[in-house]
């Protein structure tokens, strides 16, 4: 019995990771200003869905202006 409950503990554990996250909305924001630090290009991009600024950290070089997706 209890190796029973443990397999079905361990398949719903199992399943609960594999399920994709729920409400998820992609971001995107314009590029506002850019830094290059330690071999990575910050960026500083305005969100006009959340109205505010985010940084993200790439290995790709944008345009002031630019639209991207945030992670």
């Amino acid at each position: 019995m209890k190796k029973l409950l443990f397999s079905i503990v361990a398949v719903m554990f199992m399943m609960s990771c594999a399920t994709p996250t729920v409400n998820q909305v992609e971001l995107y924001g314009t590029v506002d200003g850019i830094t290059y630090f330690n071999g990575h290009y910050r960026v500083k991009a305005w969100c006009q869905t959340k109205e505010k600024y985010y940084n993200v950290i790439t290995d790709k070089l944008y345009r002031p202006g630019e639209t991207i997706r945030i992670k």
